[in-house]
């Protein structure tokens, strides 16, 4: 399908198409996006036009019909999944804030994401641990817990490699503007069995080869996984 005229989005290199591979952020083109959700054309773009979704997923491909238009997989659908059970007791402009809700305005205590049961007891303790953090905790602490959560899904990561995978990302003050760089967080170990963190602002980073990178988790969808949550519970103090 040829890209609409006047339709914005940036070009995907090569580059693009190899971190893609690399990261796990399988894409899917606009048209299936509309076809699997069963979503219009109109209320797509609007919805963009709101801006319930991010100009910078928009990605324009050469193809061998011409130039078509695709989306990160996992976050497009998830977003609009999320709009679609909101919509209908919400103004899209309600939406809009609860997708990218700022972290001046909704903060939570640590019973409150315990008794919510987002939050194990365990996870609460260990992010007070490595930030001294006590709360009320806001989107950012919300999104290192989610990190949390995510490492340990990772087969082969200890706990002591998890806290200094997400006290790297604490420390480094990720931006979570959604539009944003895409942060990778890699983790790595050195000859001397040493865990250590890196963040780095996209995915093409190359390493010392003495060093055995064990682990690239791109950041992205664990923060709109957060937004997601953020937008299904009851605003905070």
């Amino acid at each position: 399908m040829v890209a609409e005229k006047g339709e914005c989005g940036r070009v995907m290199t090569a580059e693009d198409e190899r971190a893609a591979s690399a990261t796990g952020e399988p894409l899917i083109a606009k048209k299936d996006v509309l076809e699997q959700t069963g979503i219009s054309y109109g209320q797509f773009y609007r919805w963009k036009r709101k801006g319930l979704i991010p100009e910078s997923w928009f990605i324009r491909k050469s193809t061998f019909t011409g130039q078509e238009t695709f989306l990160p997989r996992e976050l497009i659908l998830d977003r609009i999944e999320a709009i679609k059970a909101l919509k209908d007791d919400h103004s899209l402009e309600e939406i809009a804030e609860m997708l990218s809700p700022s972290p001046s305005k909704q903060a939570f205590t640590r019973e409150e994401l315990r008794a919510g049961g987002w939050f194990r007891s365990d996870v609460l303790d260990r992010y007070r641990r490595l930030t001294g953090d006590a709360g009320p905790y806001r989107v950012r602490d919300l999104f290192l817990m989610e990190l949390m959560l995510a490492l340990e899904r990772e087969a082969g990561v200890d706990q002591a490699a998890i806290d200094r995978a997400v006290a790297t990302a604490w420390q480094a003050r990720v931006d979570l503007h959604s539009d944003g760089p895409d942060w990778t967080l890699c983790l790595l170990r050195t000859r001397g069995g040493e865990a250590v963190g890196c963040l780095a602002p996209g995915p093409e980073v190359t390493f010392d080869p003495s060093v055995d990178v064990r682990l690239r988790i791109v950041l992205q969808p664990i923060l709109e996984r957060t937004r997601r949550r953020l937008s299904q519970r009851p605003e905070g103090r």
